[in-house]
Order: C-alpha cells, then structure tokens, then sequence
C-alpha cells in the first residue's frame, strides 16, 4: 500500500526533516543516513532557495527502490568521518579547550598559575615544559561527572598569558577578534534544534498526561482492539479518532527513554501501520538468564534469539526491537505476558523508531560538526547564536489540545514541578532581566531583551498559585528535554556539545551562563527525580563548571537572586523521594526553610549545594553579597535549621534495641552547608573599606549571638532567651541579664553561676550552627583571603568590647564545651549501650571534612572563652560539664557510676585542657591560604610521625578532606623524604624531615587515641638516644606558644593557669593519683603542669608553690603541686615522668633564678634531698631493698636457665654432625631453606653431588631407610615462540629489534607441559598415607570441587607449592662426569642401575604419574621414557626463555649461578628419573638418533632428517646422547656438531621459506639498518667480514635448491639480516644445549675467562665442539657440508614439497626475548583508547585486557551461549584465546587490579601499575595516576608466567578451600 501519495516537497530543512519518514516509508537505513548527512551538511554552507530539495526527494525515492544498486555504492563503515576533518584531542585554536575528562583519565592542577585550586589542565593540553619550577600535581578524575579543562580560559589564571600555555604551540593564541555569524549555519542549526526539541515536546506531553504506571487486566479478560488511524505525518492534522477504551490505563513513567509521540498509539485505527515491540536498556532489571528463559517460553522461539536480544541490550543503549507485527493488539497481548513477568516493554510504531534514528543521526552530527577542525570558531559561535535563540513550536497550540490539557506545553517551568505563590516581593522577585551592556553582537543583544521580557512575563497573578513558566530559548529546552528523552549515547553527545558553547571566551558567554541560572532548578529537579544513565548529573556538574568557577558568572548569580532561591528550593526537594517527584500532584513551593523529619528523603539534591560552594569561593563582589538581605536572610535560616536533628539521650539501662544510621543523610548535607556557610562569611576578608566590614562583622555578631541562646534554649529546659538589644554589641552586651535556669557550683574552693546542664544525663545533640558561624566570624574578620591583611583591617573590632561583663563570654561556649565533654565520654565508653551509631556521628564529627568547621569550631569557641570571660568562672563550668564536681573537691567517688570511668573521664579532661592550651590555628590565623597550609602541614606530620609509611598508609591516617585535595602530594613532598621501592615487591616509604619531628604533638587533636601511646614512646626514645640518657630521665617537650598570642585578642590563652581554682583541680587530681596509684593519669597532668610553667611562668609560680589545705592526713607532707611532684621522685612506680618533673624543675631553676627551688623544696618536703632533683638517674636513692633483693634473684635464675639451654643445644649439635661434609661445602638455596649440596671428594675423582637433604615434610624425620620423593607440579606453560610471519610487526621484531616497540603481541605460542619442583619432599609411604587421609576429606566435599583439585592434588606443608606429581631421589650419589661426554668406552661411566627394595616401584609410580598428566599427547607419549624426556626438553625450553628475557637485554652470558638452584634441582630430578628409566631399557633409539650417534658418515643423518624437517626437535637427541655418554660409536662432541649443523639447516631453511615473500624481501633489503657501514658501526670491533662473506657463499648455495624466483634475494646486502638472525637462533640452541649439560654434568662448568667475549663463542668453546671456535668457524664448517647437501636428493625433494604447502613449512622460533602485550606508560591511556573505540561501551562495564592477546573482555559480562554459567573472562580463555590457553591473565583498568584465572579457580593480583610513590592504588581511592612499572612486568612475565607459579598463586590465595564455585562466571 502507497501510504504517502500526496507528498509535499519542502522548502526548508525542519520541512525536510519532518517528511522525511513519509519519503522513506519509515525505514531508515544507512544509505537514508548517509543522504541525511550529506543534506544537513549542504545546509549548512547554501541558502535554502539555493538547495534543489526536489532533486534531493527524487534521490531519496530511487534509493528506496533500489536498494540494492546503492549499497555498493556507499563508502567504508566510517564515512561520516569524511564529512568533516576530526580534529585532534583538545583541539581549541584561539579558544577555551573543550575537553571534558571523564572517569580514569589524567587532569592537572597547577597551584602556581590558576586561581582557582579546583581549575584542572587536561593531559593533552598540560606541558610540564612550561611549569618548571611551579607547584602542580597529577590526579585521576574518579567521579563519574566529569571535569573540564580550563585550558584557554584567562578566567581561571592569576596571569592572562598563562591561560596560553598550551602543549599544542597551535593553541597558544588570543581569540579572533572578529566573529563570524553565518546565517546558512544558524538557519540550519536553528532547523536542526528546532526538529529535536519538538519531538522531544510530544513525548514529555503524552506523560505528562499520564504519570501513572499501567495497570494490566488479565490477559484472559482480554482488552478491546485499538486501531490507530491514518496520516501522512505528525504534522498533518490527526484525522478520525477514537478515545482508547477505559481498561487500558497508561502506564509509561516518565524516565522512559525514546517514546516517540506514544500518544498516537492508542488513538489512531490504521490496520496497516507498522509496530515493534521493544525493550529498553533501562527497563532490563531482569537477570539476564531468566530474560533469556521468559522470552524464550512466551515467544515461543528459539535459545538463540533470546540470546541475541541480550546480546544487543548489552553492547548498545539502544532500544532492542523484540518483534514486528501489524496487528497492534497482539503485540499489547504479548506486552501484557511480559509485563505479569516483571519485564516492561513498549509498543511503537515504525513511523516513531524511525524519528528516534533520526534524531540520533542529527545529534551525531550536531557532534561531529562542532568538533570540526576547519572554522572551529566560527562553528562554535553559529551554534551558540542558534541555541540562544528562542525556541518556537512548529504547530499551533490548538493541535495539542486535543493530546494534553496542558496549554503551556511549549513552556518550561523554573520551579521545575513546584508551585510558586501568586504573590510575589516586589523587592525581591524571584527571577530579575539580565543587564547586559557590554555585548557588541547587536543580535544577541536583541535576543537578550526578548529574553527578558519573556522572563518578566513569566509570572501571573490570575491564581494564588501557579507554575513560573517561560518561552525558552532553545539552549533552555534543549537543557530541561532532550537528556530525558534520548539515549545515553546521544545524552551525552548533546552534553558535549552543549558545554563547547562556553568555550568561546567572550561576552556573549555570560548569555549563555544567565539562561542556565534561569533553568538551573528545573534541571535540579528533573536530575533528582531520574536519572538512571547519570546524564543530568554530568551536564550539571560540567555546565556548573563553566559558569559557578568562573568569578564574572558568579558575581551574576549572586546579583540574580539565585543563592536565595536555589536555597529555599533545596530545602523544599530535600523532603521528596525520587518516585514522588514523579507520580505526585504539584507541590507549592515551601516559603522558608524546613528539613524533613527523620531522614532526608533524596542526596542528589547535595548538587546545589555544591554549587553555591563553588560559587561563594570564586565571586569578587563581596560587598554586593553580604549586603544583600535575602542572601543573607536564606544562609542563616538554611544553617539555623540543623540546630533542631537528631537529638541525643544516653541509653542508661540496656542497649540500643534497633541501631538506626539514617542520621548519616543529615551529616552528609550538613557538611555541604558548613562549608557554604564559611564561604559566605569568608567574604568578610576580601572587605577593603574598614567601617564597612566592622558594620558587617558586628551585625552578623548580633545574629549569630542572639540565634545562639535562643536554639540554646532548646535543649535546655526553662530556659529563657537573654535580651539582645538592637544597639551595638560593645554598649549591649555587658546589659545582657541571663535569665537562664542557673545554679551555683562550688568546685575547688570557687563559687559561681552555671547553667544547670549535665552532659551525658539531658539530651543534647552533636550541631552547633550558631556556634560555629560565631567562630567564622572572629576568625575571618582578622583573616585575608590569599594574603593577610593590613593590620587597620584585621583590627576593625575590638573583641574584648563584645562581651561587657566577661561573665556573659562564657555562654557562647556552652554548647561547643558540651560537645566536646559529650566526645570525650564517647571515647571513655560512656555512651557505650547507643550502640554503633553514636560511636560513628562522632568519627564523622571528628574525622571527616566536618571537622574542620565543628570541631576545630567548638575548640576556638571554648578558647575564646578562656581569653575573654571570668577563669575561676570557667574552670568551675568546665569542670562542671565534665561532672567532676567531687574530684575537684577532693572526693574521687560519685561523679560517675565505676572507679574506671571516673579516671577514663579525668584523663579526657586533661587532654582537651592541653589541646585548648595548644592549639592555636584558629587564633593565629593570618589567610584563609595559610590557614589551609596549617592543616595540611599538620595532618601530614601526624600521619606519619616517627614512621616509615607508605603512601596509602598515611592516606589512611589523614582525614579525607585533607588527603583528597589536590594539593596534598606537593605539600606531602615538602615535609617528607621519600625512599623509593627497593624490591618487585616493595612500596616506596616517606619518612619525615629532621626539621619537622620537632612539630610532632603526642596530643594534637587530629591524631587517633592509638597512637598517642606510641608516638610519645617514639618520642622519648629519639631524646634518649639523641642526648645518650636513660629514658626515665626523657621527656615530651611542652610548647611554648604564648609568644605568638601575645600581640592577638587571645593573649588570656593561659589566664586560667594563674588562677587558684586551676591549681586546686591539679592538687586534688594529684593527691588521687598519690593514694589510689592512677599512674595511668600521670602524663597528661605532668604535661598540662609543663605548659603552665613554660607559657605562664610568673603567675603560675604562685599556683605552684601554693599550699593548698589537707585534703588526707595520711598524704599531710605534700601540700603544694611543686612538694607533689617532688614525691613522685621517689615514688619508682611514677618513674615515667621523673624526667618531666625534673624538666620542670630544671627550667624554673634557669629561667626564673630568683626562685629558689630547693629552698622551696626544703621547706614543704620532709628529708629534702637535692640530689633527687637535680642528679637524676645518677644519685642513690634509698630505695625497698626487699624488692631489690626478690629483683636480683630473679636475674640469677634467669642466667642459670639461659645457660642450661645452651650447653644442651651444645650437646645436640655435636650428636648431629654430618662427618661426610666438609668445611668446602657449597650451599645452594633454595625456596623452603632446601640445599643441594655439592661436594667435592677428590680433585681428580668425578665430582659426586646431592640433592637437598631436607627431612620428611610430613614426618619430619631424616630421608634413610624409606624411598624418598620431592613434590613437583606439572602444567602447561610457554616452552617457545614462534615467528607470526604474517604479522608484520612480529617480523619487523625479528630483524629489528632495537627499533621495534619492546612489547608487541605474542607470536606462535608453543604451549608444552613443564615440570616444577619446590625442593621439599617427603617419605613415599608418609605421602601416600597422606593423600589417603584427603580422599576421606574430599568425598564429604561438595559438587563445587575444581576439576584439577582431585586425590592427586596437595599441598606443600613446608612452602605451602601445589603439587601435582613427585620426583623420586632414585640415587643418593648419583657419578656424572663430563670426561664421559667426551670419550668413548665399553660401559658408560657412573650410570648404574638403582635396583634398591622400593626403587623400582617409586619410579615406576612417578613414570605413570608424569604420562597420564600428559594425556599421551605428547611425542612418543605412549613410551616412558619419550614422555620424561620430552618432559625434560620442555622444562629448558621453559627456562631459557626465561633466563633470556631477564638476561638477554646485558648480553649476560648464562652460567650455573645464574640458574636458581630450585630449577636446577627440578631438572637433575627429572633427569635421573629419566636415566633410570633408560637404563631399565624402556627406550630403542629412534632412526635419526641411531645415525647421528653411531654412523660414521653424515650422509645417512641428512637421509633420515630430510624425513621429518618440521616435526623434528633435535634437542631430545642431545637429551638421549648424555643417556648414553661415553657408549657411542662417535665421540660426544662430534655427535653435538653433527646435531647443530641439522639445527642450522632446519632454522636456516624454514627462515627463507616463510621469507619468500618477495615484497617482504625487498623492504628488509633496503634497509639503512643492514647497509655496510651501519652493519660496521653496529659490530663495531667485532664486525665479522669472514662471516658475512661465508653467509653470502651459502646463501647462494641455498638459492640453487630452487628455480623458484619467490626466493631470489639482494644476497649482497641481505646476508647481513640472515647472517644475525642465525646467529641469534643458533645462539638459542647452544644456550639450550648448555642447560642441560649444567644440569647433567655437577663438574660442567666453562673455564674461558674472557671478558668480551661473544655469548656463541663461548658456549662452542665450553662445548668443545670439534674444529669450531667461533660461529664464523661454524659457517666455514657447515660450508664444507654443502655440496653434499645439494646433492641429497631427498633432501632437495623435501624442501621443494615444503615450499609449495605453506601450512608445511617448519616453524621459525624467535630469538628475540619474550613479552606480553604492549601496555601504555599511563593506565588512563587504555581508558581513552577505549573510549575511542566504542564510546561509552566500556566505560558502562569492567573492562578487562587479556595480557596474551590484548582482546577487551567485561569481566562483569557473561556469555549467553553458555546460558550464563561462564564469564567473558574464562570463556576467553577456554575457548578464544590463541596465545594461551592453560591460565588467563587480565587487566582489569577501572580497578587497576590483575584477574588471574586458572582452572576453575581465580584470584586477583597487584598490578604492575604504580603511582610516583610506588603503590598500586586499587581502585584509584587516592586518585593518583599509575604508571608501568617496567622491572613488576618483567616479574609479571618471567615468574609468574614463565615460572609456572599461576598455579600455586591461584591455589594459595583461595586458601585451599575446596567449596569455591564462582570463579568462573567472570
């Protein structure tokens, strides 16, 4: 059926965008999608008169019919990058960057350029070249939001040019000053955001219609048919319609993503149309295997098809179409099914999935047109003029009313889905037009005053309440629509190019920056309401960015109203849950500032918050801020409000029932509006006018005052609020009559008025806004932003004129003491039955980013009271609030219910007495920049301490706040010395620098109570070695910082200390520790006593010396605190602090000499004794000599049983002594403390050897009378690697390998079984007993038993290896003599057969062990001893190439010390197995080796290898030769030549086969790296020119082999390529040849002692090969032998069949080092490359990097085929891997964590990424860039991998749990 018959041509581009699915019949295509494209793009650079739209349609209709003539006519897959040049990464010529970087990607801060430390440089624009010298550091983007790159922006700089620094030199300039405003661009763009915006409008219509979930009847009621209509398209009217039928009711929420005009469906009745019924990636919350087994049952299909729906949600965003059908209620049957099944699904039409194709292409190409790298800043700008642009509906209002009863569906609502009141301030309105006169774009000037008027009028009066609505521009709609209604790919495409608006860094931004302001809320709204694809959240966050850091924009915000508005908004959503904003009716906005009850319903709304914060730290227009009423009036009432949550009552019965942590949520927020509400006040320091500031510092005084006794009053009862006068505070304050229910204490001798409060027994609660905006106050009215202030500025008020009577000073503080008294009885356990959560409000109090403005504020407001009130009046208060009343007073009991927690209480209150005493950052305060510097430096010099830790341990130990900033690894840098790793294994370590350890404070209020101990112990430990005293006599250091305070309002810091009330408390609590022995307490009271002498002296010498009455006549000697301490002296339970009283004393002595301590002393002590003074530890003191004798005795006992002890180690070490070893023993280690052990018996005998003499593993009796057996672990491993010729790289590896990239991809990986041993053995019967004991364990075991995990698996009990096998010790000493080698005799020479009782079957065992785990797949796998010899061939196969790869890059030439003596031991085990397997004749000789070892002539060696060039591996003949040493018909070394010259012909022959390519040749010969003078400069003083001759002549000789002209070579200049490569490859097997003989022959060992010699030359030489000295005597040799090889016919025959069946061809083994794939330096480079090659695919999953192959697996995904069972990881390694198929090894990159997978088991591994200071950083917690450790990969591969240890790895760290299961789903 023709369904458009009357088509109209368009005239426009929205006209041909809208009729367009008419013309294509509703199938979009890529050939409809590359005409889209390539129209747009015509659009965009021609009028529309000038575009031939007819003749666009006529193409459109040819396509249509003729599909299949223009598929081939269509470009490569990637044709929409023709369109436009893509420019490179952070491409902005003239203009901002405009890079957004995402999660793991690498942003910088430079502290020394940009203003704002929030201000990050991209890794592609940051050039290190041009920051020398400055203070930058790196960090990892780990939130999912983003940042930008403020590259380019003059804004974010403290200098304009060094916005221009860019690394591209391209970038480095000033924008244009003209701009070009194309009319074609902005019609076209205008077109193209018009078209999206109004589809997006049908969507958001229908919902808005139907914000109800549907409700489904029975399918067996079923439901009446729904017949949409006809229409040409959405524009044309609708036609005959028919309201759908009441028992469908709509069910659509509104988050759904692509709901194309969805209202039509139901109302239209067109049997013929076309529908789908689809699946969205958001509505899959089905495990994936039960969506497989519904779709299958219901559908009624195949596995397969159900899988591949899967398949498709999984990599795409996509909607995922199920079925198509024209009958539309079928389909809503089916609907129906799936929805009973908890599936939701969506029914469209094809007409509407073909506009959301659409609309996608558009947004791509919107995309990829602003990114284009030609008129870069022209494109920009014509797309920010179409988007300011306002946006106009297309169809007339009338069309939509029929679809919603919404008439202001074109509008949006800046409330987002709040009522406002009708009524509105016209002082204060909520919205206000923008004045901009600096714009010199006359149009977007007129665009602005449009907007205004749009703005103005958005506001009625008609109803008491309403929603505030506008006409948007299109940037507005496009902001509040479209990141609802597209998919997560095209969202954040539109993000994309949404932001690159701002990039232009001119005025007309500021358009830009007011019309989000104006919609911000409504974006707010939407983004908390749903967001499930995190779109929203990142256009927030990017958008907030560009405008909130940047100063002008903020000052705009502030002068709009938006703090007060966004604040009173907040407050208002704070109270809604996601789903309620959804589904619920209007709301009116709340007029005020109320928090929810319980808990706060939503956290996104935090953004806000945020914001602001931004916002208040970058603006520079405080006057205009903190002058502005509602500004002020919102902040106050917003912090206010946390005075009245969560209440606290100590549980006093039992404990806590239910522990309720939703208090968490208001901690959360409350931590934001802190750090607002500081920025707010903040503002006080940029103030430059004096008067002003005193008139603003004063009136927010008053504020904070009044609303502090007033929200007092709440948690006091009958109390009533003082009167606060409207009159200055200095003329008020001293009339304030407290009318608060007081009470009088008398504590030490002292009376005065508190407020009746006890701590711990009322109910109180952890916030103090007030308080703490009374500190922000003080501090920052003395403070300067970035510099301190001039001193008529810091001293606009007096603070002593705040309070009159200072009585009155000490109210401010009474919530804040309370605080802390209320923390310290937490920390004593005294709240211990509130369970879990209250212990956790306070670590978020006092350890997260609210410590910094509460606690440190409740610590500045209890000092500020110190200094400014009465200090007899505040030491009875504290005392009070602490409830140490009786202490005080001389009466230890009945302050508390336990003797324990009165001392636990007495210890927390001297500690916070020190820390008021010596925490001076709030009051010596000079800049809010030096401030910041304090408590960075602070923090990092208590995370460490005396310690060397790691960076993540002081990470650990740092708040935070403090450790996320970015500044914090600079100023980490300046204080510590940094040690780096010094192993594969170890971390880097800092330490801190000498001239800081003087800082450490034991009692700083930041450091944990665990550590106080511990760092005071250090520091006494430091002194006593430091001055070489005893550490009785050390002391901690009490601080001297009275100097400092002398010149600020705080210089009454330390009134207190001279004051009798304070000297009353010292002696009671001293007397206390002298009777009742609390030593405990001892310390801290000695400390506090130090301070007060050493900041106080004058006045505290009264205090000191007073004698105060008798509070116990059995203690009436000691009445002063100076008698007591000197009692101390002779107390040696106290000596802890001997050395601290006698400081004190000392420094009374010598800073106040007119003070006679010993006259003192000798009057208020009996029996005065200087010596106790001032001798310390050298005087005799008269001590218990009871104790001294019971001490001595103890000593005499304790050196009778040491010596005992050692005569009888003595006695045992004589009884077992080995007589056979001898003081030349050689030791050799071995993992597990084994020995081999050679000893040499006679210098002219054959050296005899042992192997390691350990006693039973599991007896641990010696290895004697029953047959003894070393656990070993068979398992396939890399053995070789082969030349990939097909790949060029790997060839290009091959013949240049200096040049080439060190890691590239793997080759021909030849995978054999190796064979590994630990050193470790035990008893044959011991072992099988053992293994019987775990067949009884395993048979309870359940189905979850890994395959390999079996009755023939265990466990080393020494090493804890895996073992899977066992390698008998056959002999004990075993003769192997080399001379045998080199001889011919009868009998071979030591091989005697071990016929001992046991032997033959141990061995026999160990054979059949070895060949089953083989599986008889191996060569001659049927014969014994063809497995253990080829068992013993792979095994140096394996371990040549590890040694190649650890020692190849120095040429180090190999020799025994360098083999570990564990591989060594695995391979004489091995090869003693295999001997007697020989000599029990299990073996005939193979025809080859028949020929080689006893033929004469080499004519019948070449017959017989012509046989099996390919299959042949000649290193088990050099195996079966040593068998057999000294029994051969020809001489050992002649043997060995023969051996290598078939080598030499098998690497030379299948090296020019699969080189036959000419191109391939012709490239390599043309080589500059081959000619002769680079060959010259390369050898050097080697250069071989006989060789090369000799290279030339055989290459030649080969040609003859042949006619074939595939294999002509330049042989001139190519026989220097051929003459290294054999070289390297010969080199291979001779250092093959020479393992196995270090491993055969103990006396083998080359005595050349030549220090340059060549690596070939030495191992022919050391194998005394006859004739041949060197390789080029080699090649001189085998030359001889050519003539005969041309002429051998089979020969020839042979190598003319390989030449023409190319899968024949023998392989090519590369000499070249192995390595794994090739990683990147930084890790975050894989994530950009990731991203590039499938934006947003892999950045929504867990992506993991084979190391084998580099393919990029999901380790979160599964694979359907297998129904879910098996993870993309294990399938990878089962099934596709071509590297390996044994054990996988993955990448994880967003983890930075190593996935090892074998078997059915798997564990994770440390990476070898590390950060600058050598950590890994799992999971990039310290957002630090990682990079590639070379040495860690190395280990990675040569150990790990190599080594055969991922299996023991995988084993041991499962921790031997059989009942695993899981693994294999990753």
């Amino acid at each position: 059926m023709e369904v458009y018959k009357h088509r109209r041509i368009p005239e426009t581009l929205r006209d041909f965008l809208t009729y367009l699915p008419g013309i294509c019949s509703n199938e979009y295509n890529e050939l409809v999608s590359y005409v889209l494209w390539k129209t747009v793009t015509l659009c965009v650079s021609n009028s529309n008169h000038s575009i031939q739209w007819r003749s666009i349609i006529e193409n459109l209709d040819d396509i249509r019919t003729n599909k299949s003539k223009y598929n081939n006519l269509l470009p490569n897959s990637e044709w929409r990058k023709q369109f436009f040049d893509e420019p490179p990464e952070s491409h902005h010529d003239g203009f901002m960057c405009s890079r957004d970087c995402f999660a793991f990607e690498t942003v910088y801060y430079c502290f020394t350029c940009t203003t704002n430390p929030f201000d990050e440089i991209c890794d592609y624009c940051f050039d290190k070249e041009q920051h020398i010298g400055h203070d930058y550091t790196a960090k990892i983007v780990i939130r999912s939001e983003g940042r930008v790159c403020h590259c380019g922006d003059s804004a974010a700089f403290k200098i304009a040019k060094n916005a221009y620094k860019c690394k591209a030199s391209s970038h480095n300039k000033a924008r244009p000053t003209e701009r070009v405003n194309s009319e074609d661009v902005q019609g076209a763009i205008g077109d193209i955001l018009d078209y999206i915006i109004e589809n997006m409008k049908r969507t958001k219509n229908w919902k808005m219609r139907n914000k109800a979930t549907v409700e489904f009847d029975d399918v067996e009621q079923g439901i009446d048919s729904v017949v949409p209509g006809t229409g040409d398209n959405d524009n044309a009217n609708l036609g005959n319609t028919t309201i759908p039928n009441g028992n469908v009711k709509l069910r659509d929420s509104f988050e759904n993503l692509c709901d194309m005009v969805y209202s039509q469906y139901a109302s239209n009745r067109n049997l013929e149309e076309k529908w789908a019924l689809q699946i969205d990636n958001e509505d899959l919350v089905t495990y994936s295997v039960d969506l497989v087994s519904k779709l299958t049952r219901i559908l009624n299909k195949p596995v397969e098809y159900a899988t591949s729906i899967i398949t498709a949600l999984e990599n795409d965003t996509s909607p995922v179409t199920v079925l198509e059908s024209q009958d539309y209620s079928k389909l809503e049957k089916i609907r129906q099914l799936f929805y009973k099944e908890g599936i939701t699904m969506n029914i469209r039409r094809m007409h509407d999935l073909f506009k959301i194709y659409l609309i996608q292409d558009l947004i791509d190409w919107l995309y990829t047109f602003s990114r284009s790298k030609i008129n870069c800043h022209d494109v920009k700008a014509a797309i920010r003029c179409a988007m300011l642009c306002p946006w106009r509906a297309k169809e007339p209002p009338s069309e939509y009313d029929s679809l919603s009863p919404d008439p202001m569906v074109n509008e949006i609502n800046l409330f987002g889905g709040f009522l406002v009141s009708g009524k509105q301030d016209t002082t204060n309105p909520w919205f206000t037009p923008w004045n901009f006169t600096d714009i010199d774009d006359q149009r977007i000037s007129q665009i602005m005053v449009e907007y205004n008027i749009n703005l103005v009028q958005g506001t009625t009066s008609e109803f008491l309440t309403h929603f505030y609505t506008i006409h948007g521009s299109r940037f507005q709609h496009i902001l509040t629509e479209c990141t609802s209604h597209l998919t997560k790919t095209a969202s954040f495409r539109i993000v994309n190019v949404l932001c690159s608006l701002f990039t232009i860094t001119d005025n007309i931004r500021k358009c830009l920056a007011a019309q989000y302001f104006d919609v911000y809320l409504t974006l707010l709204y939407d983004t908390v309401a749903s967001d499930k694809g995190q779109t929203k959240v990142s256009l927030i966050s990017l958008l907030s960015q560009y405008t909130f850091q940047n100063p002008s924009f903020a000052n705009m915000a502030i002068e709009s109203g938006f703090i007060e508005r966004t604040l009173k908004f907040a407050y208002t959503l704070m109270a809604f849950r996601p789903k309620d904003l959804t589904s619920c009716l209007p709301v009116s906005l709340y007029d005020g500032f109320k928090l929810p009850s319980g808990a706060i319903r939503n956290r996104r709304t935090i953004i806000c918050f945020k914001d602001i914060c931004v916002l208040l730290s970058t603006h520079t227009a405080p006057k205009e801020l903190l002058e502005r009423e509602p500004i002020f009036d919102g902040i106050i009432n917003a912090f206010t409000e946390f005075n009245n949550v969560l209440p606290l009552k100590r549980e006093t019965m039992e404990h806590v029932e239910y522990e309720n942590f939703e208090f968490s949520s208001f901690y959360f927020f409350f931590s934001s509006i802190l750090i607002m509400t500081d920025g707010y006040i903040r503002s006080i320091s940029m103030l430059t006018d004096k008067e002003l500031k005193a008139s603003i510092v004063m009136k927010l005084l008053k504020v904070a005052i009044s609303k502090e006794f007033e929200l007092l009053g709440n948690f006091r009862k009958n109390v009533s609020i003082p009167f606060i006068p409207s009159q200055p505070l200095a003329e008020t304050s001293g009339s304030l009559k407290s009318d608060l229910l007081t009470m009088k204490e008398k504590i030490c001798n002292h009376e005065a008025t508190t407020i009746n409060f006890k701590v711990g027994v009322d109910i109180q609660n952890f916030f103090n806004p007030m308080s703490y905006l009374f500190k922000f106050v003080l501090v920052w009215a003395r403070c300067g932003r970035f510099s301190p202030l001039p001193s008529e500025l810091r001293d606009c008020i007096d603070f002593s004129s705040i309070f009159k009577k200072k009585e009155d000073a000490l109210y401010i503080s009474e919530s804040a003491l309370s605080t802390l008294v209320l923390l310290g009885q937490i920390n004593t356990g005294f709240w211990v039955r509130n369970g879990t959560p209250i212990t956790h409000q306070a670590r978020m109090y006092t350890k997260y980013s609210m410590r910094e403005y509460a606690y440190v504020s409740d610590i500045y407001n209890v000092q500020f009271s110190m200094c400014m009130g009465n200090p007899n009046d505040f030491m009875v208060t504290y005392l009070s609030r602490w409830g140490l009343k009786n202490w005080a007073n001389g009466f230890p009991m009945g302050d508390y219910p336990e003797e324990g927690t009165v001392v636990a209480i007495v210890n927390e209150c001297l500690l916070l007495l020190i820390q008021l005493l010596t925490e001076l950052k709030s009051l010596v305060a000079i800049s809010a920049e030096e401030s910041f510097k304090m408590t960075l430096k602070s923090e990092i010099i208590h995370s460490i301490c005396f310690s060397s830790v790691s960076y993540s341990q002081i990470i650990e130990n740092t708040p935070e706040h403090v450790a996320k900033h970015a500044a914090f690894d600079s100023h980490l840098e300046l204080y510590t010395n940094y040690t780096p790793p010094s192993g594969l294994v170890d971390v880097g370590y800092f330490t801190l620098k000498d001239e800081y350890l003087a800082e450490i404070n034991p009692y700083y209020f930041g450091l944990a109570q665990s550590k106080r101990y511990e760092v005071e112990k250090k520091m006494r430990d430091n002194m006593a070695q430091a001055k070489d005293i005893r550490y009785e006599d050390t002391f901690i250091p009490a601080m001297r910082v009275i100097d400092v305070l002398l010149d600020t309002p705080y210089a009454g810091l330390y009134s207190i200390t001279s004051e009798d009330t304070f000297g009353a408390f010292l002696k009671s609590t001293l007397d206390h520790i002298t009777k009742f022995k609390y030593d405990v307490l001892l310390p801290r009271i000695i400390h506090l006593i130090h301070l007060a002498v050493v900041n106080n002296l004058n006045d505290f010498t009264k205090v000191f010396w007073h004698e105060y009455a008798i509070a116990d006549t059995e203690f009436c000697h000691y009445h002063s605190i100076g008698s007591l301490l000197y009692s101390f002296l002779l107390i040696d339970d106290f000596s802890v602090v001997h050395g601290k009283i006698r400081e004190i004393f000392r420094y009374l002595h010598h800073t106040a000499p007119h003070i006679d301590v010993d006259s003192y002393l000798n009057e208020q002590t009996l029996s005065y004794n200087a010596e106790v003074v001032w001798s310390g530890g050298q005087v005799n003191i008269v001590k218990d000599e009871a104790l001294l004798k019971k001490k001595m005795k103890a000593k005499l006992r304790t050196e009778k049983l040491l010596q005992k002890f050692a005569r009888q180690q003595a006695r045992f070490m004589e009884n077992n002594t080995n007589d056979v070893r001898s003081d030349e023993d050689v030791n050799m280690e071995s993992p597990g403390n084994s020995r081999a052990t050679f000893v040499s018996m006679d210098t002219t005998d054959p050296t005899y050897w042992n192997f390691p003499d350990d006693h039973c593993a599991l007896c641990k009796m010696p290895k004697e009378s029953d047959p003894f057996v070393y656990f070993s672990y068979q398992e396939y491993n890399i053995c070789d690697n082969d030349v990939n010729f097909n790949n060029s790289g790997s060839v290009k590896k091959l013949f240049w390998p200096e040049k080439e990239a060190k890691r590239s991809s793997l080759g021909h990986i030849d995978k054999r079984h190796v064979i590994r041993a630990c050193g470790h053995g035990a008893h044959i019967k011991c072992l099988g007993n053992h293994m019987k004991s775990k067949r009884e364990v395993h048979t309870q075991a359940t189905k979850n038993i890994p395959c390999s995990f079996g009755y023939g698996l265990l466990y080393c009990p020494v090493c804890n290896s895996l073992g899977n096998s066992f390698l008998p010790n056959t002999q004990d000493y075993q003769k192997r003599c080399l001379n045998d080698f080199f001889s011919i005799r009868s009998t071979p020479a030591g091989d005697v057969y071990d016929d001992r009782s046991g032997s033959i079957a141990v061995r026999d065992k160990a054979t059949m062990i070895f060949m089953k785990l083989s599986g008889y797949n191996e060569p001659y796998g049927g014969n014994s001893y063809g497995t253990l010899n080829m068992l013993v061939v792979n095994t140096v196969f394996n371990l040549e190439l590890r040694l190649r790869s650890r020692f190849l890059d120095k040429q180090a030439i190999i020799t025994r010390p360098k083999i570990s003596n564990q591989c060594l031991m695995t391979l004489r085990l091995l090869m003693e197995l295999k001997s007697q397997v020989f000599l029990a004749g299990a073996y005939s000789y193979r025809p080859l080796e028949d020929a080689i070892f006893f033929e004469k002539n080499d004519k019948n060696c070449w017959d017989l290898f012509a046989s099996n060039i390919c299959g042949e591996n000649l290193l088990l003949c050099v195996s079966t030769m040593l068998e057999n040493a000294g029994g051969l018909k020809v001489v050992g070394n002649a043997c060995l030549l023969r051996v290598l010259k078939l080598k030499f012909f098998q690497d030379f022959s299948s090296l020019m086969l699969n080189l036959k390519d000419s191109n391939l040749v012709e490239l390599l010969s043309k080589s500059e790296s081959y000619s002769l003078d680079a060959v010259r400069k390369r050898y050097g003083s080697s250069f071989d020119q006989e060789g090369f001759t000799t290279m030339e002549l055989l290459l030649r000789d080969f040609m003859s082999l042949t006619d074939s002209s595939g294999l002509q070579v330049p042989v001139e200049t190519f026989k220097y390529h051929i003459y290294d490569i054999m070289k390297k490859g010969i080199t291979v097997f001779l250092r093959r040849v020479y393992i196995l003989f270090l491993a055969r022959y103990p006396d083998f060992e080359n005595s050349i002692d030549e220090p340059q010699i060549d690596e070939t030359d030495y191992y022919v030489r050391g194998l005394k090969l006859p004739g041949v000295s060197s390789f080029s005597n080699f090649l001189k040799i085998y030359m001889l032998d050519m003539n005969d090889i041309l002429q051998n016919k089979p020969l020839v025959r042979t190598f003319n069949e390989l030449k023409g069946v190319k899968s024949e061809i023998p392989s090519f083994p590369c000499p070249e080092r192995i390595y794994l794939l090739n990683l990147p330096h930084k890790l975050s480079d894989i994530v950009l490359e990731l991203e590039r090659a499938d934006t947003g695919k892999y950045l929504r999953t867990e992506p993991a990097v084979c190391l084998f192959c580099g393919e990029v697996k999901n380790i979160q995904g599964h694979v359907v085929q297998t129904m879910y069972r098996m993870g993309e990881c294990t399938d990878h390694v089962r099934n596709e891997c071509a590297a390996m198929s044994t054990f996988g090894v993955f990448l994880i990159v967003k983890t930075n964590m190593l996935y090892i997978s074998y078997g059915e088991r798997g564990t994770f591994f440390p990476t070898p990424y590390m950060n600058k200071y050598g950590d890994s950083d799992v999971e990039f917690k310290f957002a630090t860039p990682v990079y590639l450790d070379a040495d860690r990969y190395d280990a990675l591969s040569n150990d790990l991998i190599l080594g055969n240890m991922v299996p023991h790895i995988v084993f041991c760290r499962t921790d031997c749990n059989a009942d695993l299961g899981g693994w294999e789903t990753l």
